[in-house]
């Protein structure tokens, strides 16, 4: 199981070592854009893949 936080934006499925902190410029940006609902983008290995996955979270 993975430890610490997850990513302050909130479609990202990072962890980080403290609260509040993004993984990455890509989700600081969007977060900042107001850019909250979809996919991350963040092309790190948690975020890959989740096209299989809906906007809430839950496989099809």
């Amino acid at each position: 199981m993975p430890t610490g936080f997850q990513c302050a934006y909130p479609p990202c499925q990072c962890y980080v070592e403290k609260r509040g902190e993004f993984c990455s410029a890509h989700c600081r940006q969007a977060q900042a854009s107001g850019h909250l609902e979809g996919q991350c983008h963040c092309g790190h290995p948690a975020c890959m893949g989740r096209s299989e996955e809906d906007q809430d979270g839950s496989t099809i």
